[in-house]
């Protein structure tokens, strides 16, 4: 019974491991009812010496995110073309065009 136990767990994490970091565009459906392509937005946000930057907020299409320690952040679902707006207190506010076909990841810098 234990070792039927241990199979499953490890079926189970090699599959939600190749699940989870697909970085293809997928389809979404539309309110309009209409299909459309949805991409993945990633990059990394940093200050004026080059530190990473964790718990800055990201908006993308009104999907909210924060980066993580390293200053990272990964949005899916999002249009091919879209506005990115970033903030974080004591830092100016910052709102980007990011076209999906042609940037892969981006590299954000916030001025105090």
């Amino acid at each position: 019974m234990k070792k039927v136990f241990w199979i499953m767990m490890m079926v189970c994490i090699a599959l939600s491991s190749y699940a989870s970091d697909k970085n293809t565009n997928e389809n979404v459906t539309a309110p309009s009812g209409k299909v459309v392509e949805a991409y993945t937005v990633k990059g990394m946000v940093t200050d004026e010496v080059g530190e990473s930057l964790p718990g800055v907020t990201v908006m993308v299409n009104g999907k909210k995110v924060f980066t993580d320690l390293d200053g990272q952040f990964k949005v899916s679902g999002v249009c091919k073309d879209c506005n990115i707006q970033i903030s974080m207190i004591s830092y100016q506010p910052q709102t980007i065009s990011f076209d999906a076909t042609s940037q892969k990841e981006l590299k954000i810098l916030l001025k105090q």
